[in-house]
């Protein structure tokens, strides 16, 4: 799935009329001893492919240390985010199931609630917010922020709290049963991915 979250992205990056022919994301990685199953559970390695094979240009954050603010004026900016968190099979919303369901979705908006509307939301999404979109003081909560977070070529979004997706992000240390099929120790906890260029 962070093999088709970049995809996602690259095709978000490009201008109508680019190509969109690249070299395998897959084959590479396949190459290069990064997996044997087209999963990649290395948030480094996603970068180093991306940036190879797509020409991307990504930056690893802190996903700590990333505020809501941060996540408007990238969204503002048509910056793509690549969040992994851990999913619940049935639905795709964030879980906390130890890395089991270990999953990668581009974050495509967010909304929050207007106090001053009744308690309306105000959406800002990728197409209108702009870089200066700024949030308001009473959304300190992160219970009251929601993401919209695209997986793989599926047109239904995961819609949790900045919360949710944090508290299963953060632990992301493990393939739970599942890690003795894996090629590499899962490197995504605590991270995530921004993409601002392709060349």
């Amino acid at each position: 799935c962070a093999l088709a979250a970049v995809r996602m992205a690259r095709d978000s990056l490009l201008k109508d009329n680019e190509p969109r022919a690249h070299a395998s994301l897959l084959a590479t990685a396949l190459e290069r001893g990064i997996t044997t199953d087209g999963e990649v559970y290395d948030l480094d390695d996603v970068r180093r492919l991306a940036g190879d094979v797509c020409g991307m240009q990504g930056k690893l954050f802190n996903l700590e240390e990333l505020h809501a603010g941060d996540i408007a004026a990238a969204l503002g900016r048509r910056q793509q985010l690549l969040l992994p968190y851990d999913a619940d099979p049935s639905n795709k919303f964030p879980a906390k199931l130890e890395g089991v369901h270990a999953h990668c979705g581009i974050v495509v908006g967010m909304a929050w609630p207007d106090r001053t509307l009744n308690g309306k939301f105000i959406q800002v999404s990728f197409v209108e917010a702009s870089p200066d979109t700024e949030l308001p003081a009473h959304t300190t909560d992160e219970k009251d922020i929601l993401l919209a977070v695209q997986h793989s070529a599926s047109r239904r979004l995961s819609i949790a709290s900045l919360k949710s997706f944090r508290d299963s992000n953060m632990q992301l240390r493990s393939f739970g049963e599942k890690g003795s099929f894996k090629v590499k120790e899962m490197n995504l906890a605590g991270k995530i991915l921004r993409f601002d260029s392709i060349d």
